[in-house]
């Protein structure tokens, strides 16, 4: 899934992000890209994980 990250930084959260990673990152509300979660969706469902079958 190497296209959640190309062109942004993003933490290990899928956050955005600037600079070095720092634990100050865990006080700063923040959302899910949505590209982020339906990328993650479509790799979900290449690899088998629809439970309906």
């Amino acid at each position: 899934m190497p296209e959640l990250f190309s062109g942004t930084l993003r933490n290990h959260l899928f956050l955005d992000g600037t600079g070095r990673p720092t634990p100050l990152e865990y006080e700063k509300a923040g959302h899910v890209d949505p590209n982020v979660i339906m990328t993650i969706a479509k790799w979900v469902e290449q690899v088998g994980g629809n439970s309906e079958n």
